[in-house]
């Protein structure tokens, strides 16, 4: 866990009164309780991803078991959960966040870094407490820059093989959730709903003669290709080994492959790249994703 920023607010209503026999404020009101919190970590596994994507199902196995994430549309309810923070010892002051909902998430990647996933979260309420449940610290280290590959692919391009000279990448997902406050005796938000959902990714690379220009030339030509980020930790070479996950996005447009030409140094393009759809899959040795699923 590198960040968590809770925001907790109450939406004062300032009242102004005909008569009252001032300019100023005559009445401060309870309005309208909002929560939100910024969570930003070094991923050791991928499971609040499904979370933010809305549905996941889980293989079979004790080993080495495969989880599917894929995206919640019309039908169904986006999971939440609960956040425990503390501070202070031996005397804690805790809250507890509940009824939380992924609204946007990220992962970037950058060279000689750890992995790191940002999330923008929505929580229903947040109460105090003077405890916290114990928990056990993963034993992994996070996944690394040097765990990771990026691919473009497509029918209709002359590009084959990894992107191998990126040096830093980000991968979006945005549910833009819409928050309503309902006339139903409480000041609490309902149920989120999400609204139209947007994917981003971007990439920064090292401009050679095989990928610089083939790759402005996909911005320009209109060409919809797929984009992979492969993630595998040492010895999971495939799809079926162990701690292999793949971040799949079709029907791809490139927005964006600046051509520079820098007076000295290595040439760097940045590419923003905008799915149709996308979903991601992987294994690890977790039993169970589908917790709330």
């Amino acid at each position: 866990m590198q960040e968590f920023t809770p925001t907790e607010t109450e939406g004062w209503v300032e009242q102004r009164f005909v008569g009252g026999g001032t300019r100023n404020v005559n009445n401060f009101v309870l309005g309208p309780t909002d929560v939100t919190a910024r969570l930003v970590f070094n991923p050791q596994n991928f499971e609040l991803m499904a979370y933010a994507l809305g549905l996941n199902t889980d293989g079979a196995g004790s080993q080495v078991v495969a989880h599917t994430m894929s995206e919640l549309n019309s039908t169904g309810t986006f999971p939440s959960f609960a956040i425990e923070e503390a501070k202070g010892l031996p005397t804690i002051e805790s809250r507890t966040y509940r009824g939380i909902i992924v609204n946007t998430a990220e992962l970037s990647g950058r060279q000689g870094e750890p992995l790191t996933v940002s999330m923008d979260l929505v929580a229903q309420s947040g109460s105090a407490g003077t405890s916290i449940t114990a928990v056990t610290s993963g034993t992994k280290v996070p996944y690394m820059w040097s765990d990771t590959l990026l691919n473009i692919s497509g029918a209709a391009l002359n590009l084959t093989g990894f992107l191998d000279e990126t040096t830093e990448f980000t991968w979006s997902l945005n549910n833009n959730l819409t928050n309503f406050h309902y006339v139903n005796g409480s000041r609490v938000i309902g149920k989120p709903i999400p609204t139209n959902r947007d994917y981003e990714a971007t990439v920064t690379l090292h401009m050679t003669d095989v990928t610089g220009g083939r790759l402005w030339d996909i911005a320009r030509n209109g060409s919809s290709f797929n984009f992979d980020i492969q993630i595998r930790r040492t010895g999971a070479s495939t799809a079926s080994g162990n701690d292999f996950w793949l971040f799949w996005n079709s029907g791809c447009q490139m927005y964006e492959a600046s051509y520079p030409n820098p007076p000295e140094g290595a040439i760097e393009q940045r590419l923003v790249i905008r799915p149709t759809n996308a979903g991601i899959s992987g294994t690890d040795v977790i039993g169970s994703y589908a917790t709330f699923f």
